[in-house]
């Protein structure tokens, strides 16, 4: 992981659903994957999303970041993977 390289940086990623991934894989594998990434030091947030991100963003975007469950997340930078999920660094 990037903690190897880059140990000082926080990483948190955010995304809509209760479990990362999707439907696709059973939610056994889904928490196990959360397990894994939170034991690496990666931060979850989980069944939130972000109000000001535009919804087609494709480019990385500087933060903070606002969640629709009113959190304020601090971020150098913002990557999107899709309208459901986000990673944060700082």
């Amino acid at each position: 992981m990037c903690y190897r390289f880059y140990p000082k940086t926080e990483v948190t990623i955010l995304h809509s659903q209760k479990l990362l991934l999707n439907a696709t894989y059973p939610d056994s594998f889904r928490s196990k994957w959360g397990q894994q990434l939170e034991k690496t030091g990666v931060k979850l947030v989980l069944d939130d999303a972000a109000l000001n991100i535009p919804e087609n963003a494709v480019d990385d975007i500087e933060g903070p970041v606002t969640t629709k469950g009113g959190k304020t997340l601090q971020a150098d930078l913002v990557v999107c993977f899709n309208s459901s999920s986000i990673a944060l660094g700082r």
